[in-house]
């Protein structure tokens, strides 16, 4: 764990607290980011889970794997400086992961603790994560086997989703910090004028008539993995669950 982030690794976000660390404790396994977005890269991600798991579709393991990159690539940096007022550096060129057996990520490289940057709103940063990192990782898995980036993008709008949801239950999250980090799910474009992908991650179910608890806008297939079957808010299975 790195010290300086332990206030982030509480409540919701506790389980985080092993998640991240520094380039001078890595273990000898951990990898370059950058290598494991390449098509050998991902091809290795894809041929570790069947090896370790089961053969299924290779687009549904990438989309499940996606899941674990994301949780670690948005909670920690985004956290840290809605909380912190902290910068962890999270460049795709930066960090590094260190992979299970079934090459699922397990901990986030960081190249050092950050620093205080109190001047960084919770929009720029989040907006210079989707341009050092985000965008890039997504361009590669897309490119990679062809699922719609909308997929993968949706996938790391379920994170961000639940990362806003978390600071109501963490007593140092304040009113305006809950209130930054759920504006920006309501934003269709950045103050910028690009283009929001985290926009609106979940559907209304009311609105949209659909089973109660099916939210996600589009379904991230990991029901392709037959071990796995469907997540509990998967839009393809509530479908045929509408009056």
């Amino acid at each position: 764990m790195i010290a300086a982030l332990s206030p982030v690794f509480s409540g919701p976000l506790s389980w985080l607290e092993n998640w991240a660390v520094m380039a001078a404790d890595a273990p000898d396994g951990a990898v370059a980011a950058r290598s494991i977005f390449t098509p050998d890269g991902l091809d290795r991600v894809i041929a570790l889970y069947e090896q370790h798991r089961t053969r299924a579709d290779p687009r549904a393991i990438l989309s499940v794997w996606s899941g674990y990159y994301f949780a670690a690539t948005i909670y920690i940096p985004l956290a840290a400086q809605l909380l912190l007022n902290r910068f962890i550096p999270a460049e795709l060129d930066r960090i590094g992961l260190v992979l299970d057996t079934s090459g699922e990520p397990r901990q986030l490289v960081v190249p050092c603790s950050g620093r205080l940057a109190p001047n960084i709103t919770f929009m720029q940063r989040l907006q210079q994560l989707l341009e050092t990192n985000l965008t890039p990782a997504i361009r590669s898995m897309a490119t990679h086997n062809g699922l719609s980036p909308k997929v993968y993008w949706n996938n790391a709008a379920q994170y961000l989703a639940h990362l806003a949801q978390s600071l109501h239950a963490m007593p140092q999250a304040t009113a305006e910090m809950r209130q930054e980090a759920a504006a920006v799910l309501s934003l269709r474009h950045f103050p910028d004028g690009r283009r929001n992908p985290f926009c609106q991650p979940m559907r209304d179910a009311a609105g949209d008539r659909v089973w109660q608890g099916c939210t996600r806008r589009l379904c991230c297939i990991r029901f392709r993995i037959p071990a796995l079957g469907y997540c509990e808010n998967c839009p393809v299975r509530c479908k045929g669950r509408q009056d």
